[in-house]
C-alpha cells in the first residue's frame, strides 16, 4: 500500500509543477498583448527601450512569483521526492532561467520578425 500512496504523491507533485509551469507561461505569453494605440486612445506609445524595460520588469516579477511557487510546492514534496536542501535551490534556480529564457528567446524572434 506504500508504493501505491508514494506513486500518488509523485504524480500529484509532478502535475502541480506542470500547472505552474503552463501558467507562468501563458502569463509571459500574455505579456505580448497590450493595446497598439492606433486609435490615439489610452496611454502614449512608448518606445521600443521603454516597452522592453516595462516587459522585462513585469517577467522578472511572474519568474520570481512561479519559482517561488514550484520551490514551495517541492519543499512540501520534498519527502516523497527524496530531494535535499541543494536540489530544492536547483529547482528555483531552473526554473527561474527557464521563464526568463523563454521570454528572451520569445522576444527576440518577435522582434527579428517585425522589425526587419
Amino acid at each position: 500500500m506504500k508504493i501505491n500512496s508514494i506513486i500518488i504523491y509523485k504524480a500529484m507533485f509532478y502535475s502541480s509543477l506542470a500547472v505552474i509551469n503552463i501558467i507562468a507561461f501563458s502569463l509571459i505569453g500574455l505579456s505580448f498583448l497590450g493595446a497598439s494605440n492606433a486609435n490615439g486612445e489610452g496611454s502614449p506609445i512608448m518606445t521600443e527601450s521603454g516597452t522592453f524595460i516595462k516587459r522585462s520588469l513585469l517577467i522578472v516579477i511572474i519568474s520570481l512569483a512561479f519559482a517561488g511557487l514550484a520551490f514551495l510546492v517541492s519543499f512540501l514534496f520534498r519527502n516523497v521526492i527524496g530531494i535535499g536542501k541543494t536540489g530544492l535551490k536547483k529547482i528555483f534556480f531552473i526554473e527561474l532561467g527557464a521563464f526568463i529564457i523563454i521570454y528572451l528567446i520569445v522576444y527576440s524572434y518577435l522582434y527579428l520578425r517585425f522589425t526587419t
